[in-house]
């Protein structure tokens, strides 16, 4: 009986063991799987935070993308004005040494013509000569005046120049005056030629400025695109990466209900098995209680009989009633 009794406790504390190994072993399933959603948070929250960073500062570069743009757009309209300024500049050029050249013809038709500067003979003689009549010139170089007045401005030097150019036929005799004019009309005449290669090479120079400057900016522009989709391509990579971890926190979640539940039912199952055990004892209680009246009764009865055996008298007795 001890020995079967031996066996039970010894069976009995094996699957305790067993029973209680298991639950601890989901306890340290379930603690792991919350530890690793509380790292894969944390990874979230790292990620999330390097996204928006990231975000920030490709705002910031976008912004400064953006004023590139309006800066390259007044470059364009500043080169679009100085060409402009350019051309009008060489138009005006163009036209006073046209005006300028015009104006040494005429004064060289013109000086044959006035009788006080030569005799009288040879203006005749060159009269014959000349289809153009001293009035034609005077009223050509009114022409003259009006043409620069018109396309140059009444305020520009040269029509102011050439306004006293157009009074030279009424300052006949002057032949001091004549002469000032016609070295004045040359000089005038290789100033526009230098002022057009002067400005030839500003404009040269303007455009190699905006050139390198556009160049520049190109290179600038490259570089801040280049880092913008460098910087987008890690935003990309790190969303993709928070939405795995948010997958793998779902697993996660779901075993921790799996486990949960097996948690559950260990602890259920080793509740009934110590229920069974309280059971098993009590009814071993009942038993050895139920063997230990036996015991007395029989005890009892053992000694009863061993009287009726030691005693004649009464053995007797009982013999001659039968």
């Amino acid at each position: 009986m001890n020995s079967k009794n031996n066996v039970t406790q010894v069976h009995y504390t094996s699957l305790l063991l067993i029973e209680l190994q298991n639950i601890e072993e989901t306890q340290r399933m379930l603690q792991d799987s919350k530890y690793r959603v509380t790292s894969l948070e944390n990874k979230i929250a790292l990620l999330t935070n390097y996204t928006n960073k990231f975000a920030q500062i490709i705002d910031e570069k976008q912004a400064i993308l953006e004023v590139t743009e309006n800066t390259v757009s007044e470059l364009v309209q500043i080169r679009e004005n100085e060409v402009a300024m350019f051309e009008r500049r060489r138009s005006e050029i163009t036209m006073s040494s046209g005006i300028v050249r015009r104006s040494k013809g005429l004064i060289g038709q013109l000086i044959p013509k006035m009788p006080d500067l030569a005799p009288q003979t040879k203006f005749a003689k060159q009269d014959n000569e000349l289809e153009v009549s001293y009035e034609d010139i005077r009223q050509e170089f009114v022409q003259v005046r009006s043409q620069a007045k018109e396309q140059l401005g009444e305020q520009n030097p040269f029509s102011q120049i050439i306004e006293s150019f157009a009074q030279i036929p009424e300052q006949t005799g002057n032949l001091e005056h004549v002469t000032y004019v016609i070295d004045m009309l040359a000089n005038m005449e290789q100033n526009l030629a230098d002022t057009n290669i002067v400005l030839f090479n500003a404009e040269q120079q303007r455009i190699e400025l905006h050139e390198r400057l556009l160049e520049h900016i190109d290179e600038k522009t490259e570089k801040l695109n280049e880092q913008i989709s460098e910087l987008g391509q890690m935003i990309a990579d790190m969303e993709q990466q928070i939405q795995d971890h948010q997958a793998e926190i779902q697993a996660e979640l779901e075993n921790q209900e799996n486990i949960h539940q097996i948690y559950e039912e260990y602890i259920d199952a080793h509740e009934s098995t110590l229920h069974t055990h309280d059971e098993d004892i009590k009814n071993n209680i009942l038993l050895i209680k139920m063997i230990r009246t036996l015991k007395t009764d029989f005890m009892n009865d053992f000694e009863a009989s061993s009287r009726y055996i030691l005693t004649p008298r009464f053995h007797f007795q009982n013999l001659s009633s039968l």
